[in-house]
């Protein structure tokens, strides 16, 4: 394997072997070979490093004094559905980061005692029927979740005797799932349970299904927060006084209904919508961990333009699209797209047709987004061994490369389904969408800065984008 990390111990399920030293070139096949070799060293900080390929094993901790970080180098699938109890045992000081943990038996984690969770980074988890199981409360530990998407997962801790303490989610997303400590039978779990934070997080109910996703403790507990956090229209909050609230009602409450409760400041109700039908639009999907030429979660979680630990759901709520030949695409031909000098590449993606080419363009279908909606950003997904030389753009710079073009594509709208009569108007990729008070797009060299400018609304619209092997004027 072409490892792209650095670590102390390396694992390798298709090449490794645990009778080998764990090195990078002779890595171990399971984790768990790892987890022994790094708690046999002295004390101290240990990486483990995980490649790509499926792992089932269940990850057990005999040793409370090791820092340890399992890290994905690849796409990273542990499939927990046969280990037999909970996917993890113990892990005081353990982190792992870009796993994507499917199918769990039954809880996420077991430990002695709550002293002893793993924290998870940037992980994937889906399918889990209860978050934790803890022998014994001490009281030890701040357990904490940051870039985290969790769907499906389950709160069904019975014992009242054990309770739900110092949970901390920092931009996450909870699809379908109950909060720690918060069962699926309507109450927490004992009157020692405090509620968990979760700042800037996305909350998310595919469908009015009873799920409860986040609740407040009593006024006498201040612990949980939902500042700066979003709620789709189906996800429900229960707030201190047990009343439970979505849709308006929440929106209503979080803007003038809460009497300035800090705790929630900044929390919304937003309009989403998922296209499960993405591929390589570094957008929220399944596809994103096993679409070619995404090497790994972190090739999405840390894209240029969220910035450090930022996750999708804290920005603007976006509906994307992939390049899969399907009526339902409104970038492919299949979908009513007009290709010209374009091909489907092998590898997966758009491609310009053949080499001699310099251009290709894609003129998407029209697009019905359901209502008039503000059209803030366009994103696209661009890379080419040419830096420089290639890219999307609109114009191509002149011959000696006076005026350098940007990246660039074009646009049409309207609140009618015809936009044939239309003209486009020329925007930058990645960057607001402004509209100038003469029609201009922000993109144009006519755009006028000085003038009054804002975002376009429309319920249609359409979209061109020219992908150029010309961008310094060379052909």
């Amino acid at each position: 394997m072409a490892w792209t990390l650095s670590g102390d111990y390396y694992v390798d399920a298709v090449a490794g072997d645990d009778g080998n030293a764990g090195t990078s070139t002779a890595p171990f096949k399971t984790i768990p070979a790892a987890i022994a070799a790094a708690e046999a060293e002295a004390s101290g900080y240990y990486d483990i490093i995980v490649g790509a390929g499926t792992y089932t094993d269940r990850l057990v901790s005999g040793n409370s004094s090791r820092y340890m970080c399992l890290k994905a180098d690849g796409e990273v699938i542990f499939d927990a559905s046969s280990t037999g109890d909970s996917a993890f045992y113990n892990g005081k000081f353990w982190v792992v980061e870009g796993f994507k943990i499917i199918d769990v038996e039954q809880a996420l984690q077991k430990s002695t005692s709550d002293a002893n969770r793993v924290n998870f980074h940037k992980c994937y988890i889906k399918n889990c029927a209860d978050w934790y199981i803890d022998l014994t409360m001490n009281e030890l530990s701040f357990y904490n979740d940051t870039g985290c998407i969790f769907e499906n997962v389950g709160s069904t801790n019975l014992s009242t005797s054990h309770y739900a303490r110092y949970f901390n989610f920092y931009n996450c997303m909870f699809i379908n799932s109950w909060m720690p400590g918060y069962r699926d039978t309507g109450g927490q779990f004992s009157s020692n349970t405090y509620q968990p934070s979760a700042n800037e997080c996305v909350f998310v109910n595919t469908e009015n299904n009873g799920i409860t996703n986040y609740y407040s403790g009593p006024a006498s507990v201040a612990y949980g927060n939902v500042r700066n956090s979003v709620f789709n229209e189906f996800a429900v909050y229960r707030d201190k006084n047990a009343i439970k609230r979505s849709g308006s009602a929440l929106a209503e409450f979080f803007d003038t209904g809460n009497n300035g409760n800090y705790w929630e400041a900044g929390a919304k109700v937003v309009s989403m919508s998922f296209n499960t039908d993405i591929s390589g639009s570094n957008m929220m999907s399944d596809a994103i961990y096993t679409l070619s030429g995404v090497a790994s979660n972190k090739d999405y979680f840390q894209n240029s333009r969220m910035g450090n630990t930022r996750f999708a759901g804290t920005n603007n709520m976006a509906t994307a699209y992939g390049y899969q030949d399907i009526a339902s695409n409104p970038f492919h031909t299949a979908g009513g797209a007009t290709w010209t000098n374009i091909t489907a590449s092998d590898v997966g993606g758009l491609q310009i047709s053949a080499s001699t080419v310099p251009t290709g363009t894609i003129e998407s279908a029209v697009i019905d987004q359901g209502s008039v909606k503000v059209i803030r950003q366009i994103k696209t997904s661009f890379t080419s061994t040419e830096l420089g030389a290639t890219g999307i753009s609109v114009h191509t710079a002149s011959v000696d490369n006076k005026f350098p073009t940007r990246q660039t594509f074009e646009m049409r709208y309207g609140n009618t389904s015809d936009l044939s009569s239309t003209p486009y108007q020329i925007f930058d990729t990645s960057l607001p969408t402004y509209i100038d008070s003469n029609g201009s797009g922000s993109g144009d060299i006519t755009f006028n800065s000085g003038s009054n400018f804002n975002f376009p609304s429309a319920r249609y619209l359409q979209l061109k984008f020219t992908l150029r092997t010309n961008m310094t004027g060379s052909t």
